[in-house]
């Protein structure tokens, strides 16, 4: 379905979802004549009512209103899963798909107040296919399972370094990818992701109900393939060798080859060793690309102590572009444009050095966090962030400082679950600016608080 505008207005909008929530309602009431063919039918909801603030976060600068926003994000999902039962052709399949909605209430938004314009007064947003996707296992009584269409990879790779978000130039509304996925299931301990993805800059493939024209999925079109191995090598032991070759428009287009891997190792029952590392090899804006990245870290979980602590302590490194050479060293971040791992830190890049918010590169961030549990359903997490740079800023920067140091982040955040449903947090960081930005930068601030639901 290509994108348009639907006519009718409103009325035909509200309509037009009523009677998708008609649909699986019915289609819910009347999973159990299907039973007996192996079919059945499960629906879902999320609610989230998140709270965010945020100051400097772009700029780094006290007397510049521009940054200065305080504002609630409400994102809706409704969902089906439709069980196929046998086709013959495979040993079962499902159709999955699910609408979503987040509409952001602005009670202060840059300079302006509440009223003074559409930027700080609430309306809703588009509803618009979050997930679409028909998958079909074991094909032909082989170990080979299909996943086809829009879907999520959120967390699913590499320890969450690769293809964490398939819609970075929305924030966090959705992640999801336009893509296929066909797994082979070697063994019990190995399988093997053959993915093919093709996303757009705005949603070319679907409609969306009160389509709003400027919200953009992606800075640019981009394309992608790859083979990911992910092998459990023994009782210790984890293994996740990936190869992509990815390409995208954006910053004077770039294509380029990645290879890497990440590796899992117990060392005993109380500590484990996460490392990665990978290189990408290609083309951007016609000079040679040549960077590296990766991640490493260690955890120690003491599970019989009181409030069952848990401590974190490594490094995530990004290269970046070296001035004195022709090549292209910095790290190319597609399909990572996710605020994580330093929510403030990442929302920093779209002034000091990048176009967009969350354009990962020429950092190391060093990490200390402690995790505890004083009561069952709370957790408690404190953490400090050091970043450093590899290379300077740009000569021609506003924020170019005399140093490599980023900053100093110490963060907070709280859980609380009250049931298997609804879940509740919220999370602060304090960014501290050093010598990588000019001596004139003041700190940045972001906070969240947020209550979810999900049936």
């Amino acid at each position: 379905m290509m994108v348009r505008d639907l006519e009718g207005g409103e009325v035909m909008n509200r309509k037009l979802i009523l009677g998708f929530f008609v649909v699986l309602l019915l289609a819910g009431i009347s999973q159990y004549s299907f039973a007996g063919e192996g079919m059945n039918l499960k629906v879902g909801f999320f609610e989230r009512l998140r709270w965010e603030y945020a100051d400097n976060y772009f700029n780094l600068n006290d007397d510049d209103e521009s940054d200065k926003r305080n504002y609630f994000r409400i994102k809706t999902s409704v969902w089906g899963k439709l069980n196929l039962g046998e086709l013959g052709f495979t040993e079962g399949g499902n159709f999955f798909m699910k609408l979503t909605n987040e509409s952001r209430p602005k009670v202060y938004y840059g300079a302006n107040t509440v009223g003074k314009n559409k930027d700080t007064t609430y309306e809703i947003h588009e509803l618009f296919f979050d997930n679409f996707y028909l998958e079909l296992k074991n094909i032909l009584d082989s170990d080979v399972t299909l996943k086809i269409g829009r879907q999520d990879f959120k967390g699913q790779y590499a320890n969450g370094f690769i293809l964490i978000d398939g819609t970075g130039a929305d924030g966090s509304r959705s992640f999801f990818f336009d893509a296929i996925r066909a797994r082979w299931a070697i063994d019990d301990a190995n399988t093997l992701d053959f993915i093919v993805i093709d996303n757009d800059y705005q949603d070319n493939k679907f409609s969306r109900f009160n389509q709003q024209k400027g919200q953009k999925l992606n800075l640019s079109d981009n394309k992608a393939f790859g083979i990911v191995l992910k092998s459990k090598v023994n009782d210790k032991l984890y293994v996740e060798p990936y190869y992509f070759n990815m390409s995208e428009k954006y910053d004077n287009k770039t294509e380029l080859d990645m290879i890497g891997s990440y590796l899992k190792y117990k060392l005993d029952d109380a500590t484990t060793l996460r490392l990665q590392l990978a290189y990408q090899d290609g083309k951007n804006g016609g000079n040679n690309l040549e960077a590296w990245g990766g991640h490493a870290y260690i955890d120690y979980t003491m599970k019989d102590a009181a409030w069952k602590p848990k401590f974190t302590a490594g490094c995530f490194f990004l290269s970046g572009d070296d001035p004195d050479t022709s090549k292209n060293e910095g790290w190319k971040a597609i399909y990572q444009r996710l605020p994580t791992p330093n929510a403030v830190i990442g929302y920093i890049f779209k002034s000091t050095e990048k176009k967009t918010f969350a354009d990962w590169t020429n950092i190391q961030l060093y990490r200390l966090m402690a995790t505890f549990t004083p009561f069952k359903k709370t957790s408690v997490t404190l953490g400090y962030d050091y970043a450093v740079a590899f290379e300077k800023l740009a000569g021609g920067s506003a924020y170019r400082g005399d140093g490599y140091v980023r900053g100093h982040c110490p963060y907070f955040a709280i859980k609380y679950k009250i049931n298997k449903n609804i879940n509740t947090s919220f999370k602060y960081w304090y960014f501290i600016p050093q010598d990588f930005y000019v001596d004139t930068s003041d700190p940045a601030t972001f906070a969240s608080a947020e209550i979810a639901f999900k049936y």
